[in-house]
């Protein structure tokens, strides 16, 4: 799971001074209304990234959706407001690292056709007819179809995914966030107060 946590004394300057300026007693409501200002933030950046696509134009899996879903305000003190994203793919995408088999597996199966995209893992056994077709050093899922071996997934043993530099909104538009919820709690504040 990842953790976007916003503390507005480190922030910045700007942030701190902004914060300073709110009423001790009235903090942990800032900070609610800053943490669900900056939970629709990341649900319109993830809901922006799966319209993107995927590089490849094969059917989609909808992984952003996936994300946005599993993002929400998990609540808030004086000091900082706290974002749930409970869904651990998103690590991968924001760190990058290796990709293993899970426990009992062998092999990875890298899907080489947009049919074996969308019957994801061999496992299902959606498609028909799979064998293990090994060569020098390789290995893929492959089927026999009207006198032609048709490749559907490469067997590997482990993938390095980048990190992914968009997988979250920049920093500085996390910031814009804060300020303008902020200031937004500050203008109330003091129109409730005259």
């Amino acid at each position: 799971m990842i953790r976007a946590t916003v503390i507005a004394n480190t922030a910045t300057p700007v942030l701190n001074a902004l914060y300073n300026r709110v009423a001790p007693g009235r903090r942990k409501p800032l900070m609610t209304a800053v943490g669900r200002r900056v939970e629709r933030l990341l649900r319109r950046h993830f809901t922006a990234r799966d319209a993107e696509g995927n590089k490849r134009g094969w059917p989609r899996s909808h992984f952003w959706s996936r994300i946005r879903r599993a993002t929400a305000f998990a609540g808030a003190n004086d000091v900082a407001a706290k974002i749930s994203i409970s869904d651990p793919a998103l690590a991968m995408k924001v760190h990058g690292g290796k990709i293993y088999p899970t426990a009992g597996r062998q092999n990875l199966a890298l899907p080489l056709r947009p049919e074996a995209k969308i019957a994801g893992s061999p496992r299902a056994k959606l498609i028909p007819g799979l064998f293990v077709l090994v060569g020098p050093g390789r290995a893929w899922l492959a089927r026999r179809e009207d006198r032609a071996l048709r490749l559907y997934y490469k067997l590997v043993k482990s993938v390095t995914q980048t990190a992914d530099p968009r997988a979250l909104p920049y920093r500085v538009e996390i910031y814009r966030e804060v300020r303008v919820g902020i200031t937004t709690f500050l203008k109330r504040e003091t129109s409730s107060q005259a």
